[in-house]
Parts: C-alpha cells; structure tokens; sequence
C-alpha cells in the first residue's frame, strides 16, 4: 500500500507541475539512482532461483520504492527553488509515522510476539534488516531537516525527535549490517555535505537520547 502511494504521489507530482528539461544528474545522484534501480531489478530476477519467490519479489518490490523515493526527491528539490530542503521532508515524515505506529503497536498491542521475534524487532516490515534500512534512510533526512536554520524551532525539534526515534528503533532491530551502513554513511555525510559540522552537531544531540536504550538490549 505504501508503495502505491508513492507511484500515486510521483504521477501527482509528474501531472501538476513543470519539468525543466532536459535533466541533469550529478555522478553521485546517478549512482545511487541507478545502483537502488539494480538492486531492485536483481533482488525480483532472484525470484526465478530462490527457493521463497515471494521474498524475492516483495523484496524487489520495496528496493524500488526506495529508488522512486530517492527520483520523488530529486524531482520535489528542483520544484522547490531556494528552499531545497523540502526536498528532504517526504522521507523524515514518512519515518517519523511509521516509528509512531510501531511505537504505539509495542505499547498497546495484545500479542507483543508478533512485534518482536528472539529479541529483535520484526515489526512493521517482518524483517529486521528492512526495519533497520527503513528506519537508518529516514534518520538522515530528520537531522538534516533539524539542522536546518530556515525552519521553525518547534518544526526543527519535532524533526530531531523523529530521527533520534528512528534510530532507536533501528537499534532494537539489531541488524548487524546496519552498523556498517550506519559507519558508511557518517563517512559519506562528512565528505559531501556542506554543512557537516553542523550536522554531526545535530546527530549527536538526536544519537544521545536513543543511546538509552542499550542496556535493555
């Protein structure tokens, strides 16, 4: 369903506004475009010799919708002129919803064996590796978006705390690819971004708070 209306909101955004053209890509964006497209073309192609066809393509299915998320992106930051840090917002609310519903399903939900399976959370995508990627992809937009000066306070915070939930959440996933991800990452925020003290000002404010949860796990 998710993914459905993502392709919804890309053919809103496609119909209703103008598309400068032709476009151009940096390397960078390029590559991750199209690296998230060949994940998401293998990882369905593996249905044909997996022994779970199903995973395969539910998997396949869910690497393309982070590849469409990342050209939503890339599209809604040309549509945003000055203020490309809109372009951000879909993917941190996003996160910052489904940690919601997940946190709201662990509090109050009656059979906490279908959220948390050996330990580590399986809930809301079945799988701890994807809890983590879901959660870890929105994290960095969330500080981005807290670490920005041209948005309101009280929006800048409501970002840093969904981030610092997400990355707690990823934390109870315990993925252990995840740490790799997360080390990668941090090495690429602080070779491209700009802004980079800044932003590992913010993360370390949003790290601290989801810190507390290590000693339950």
């Amino acid at each position: 369903p998710g993914l459905v209306l993502l392709c919804a909101a890309f053919l809103l955004v496609g119909t209703r506004s103008v598309w400068p053209w032709p476009v151009t890509l940096s390397a960078p964006a390029k590559l991750v475009l199209g690296g998230l497209v060949g994940l998401a073309i293998w990882s369905a192609l593996s249905a044909f010799w997996t022994p779970a066809p199903e995973v395969a393509v539910a998997d396949g299915q869910r690497i393309a919708g982070y590849a469409l998320a990342f050209a939503l992106g890339i599209w809604l930051r040309r549509l945003a002129g000055g203020a490309l840090y809109l372009a951000l917002a879909p993917v941190a609310i996003a996160g910052l919803f489904a940690a919601s519903i997940t946190v709201t399903a662990l509090l109050t939900g009656s059979d906490f064996g279908t959220y948390v399976e050996e330990g580590t959370l399986r809930y809301p995508l079945g799988y701890r590796n994807a809890n983590a990627a879901f959660f870890l992809i929105a994290l960095w937009p969330a500080v981005h978006l807290a670490a920005t000066r041209e948005l309101d306070w009280r929006l800048r915070a409501l970002a840093l705390a969904g981030g610092t939930l997400c990355l707690e959440l990823a934390m109870l996933s315990q993925s252990r690819g995840s740490t790799i991800a997360v080390g990668l990452a941090v090495v690429v925020l602080l070779v491209v971004s700009p802004q980079r003290a800044r932003i590992v000002l913010w993360l370390a404010l949003g790290t601290v708070p989801a810190l507390l949860c290590i000693p339950a796990i």
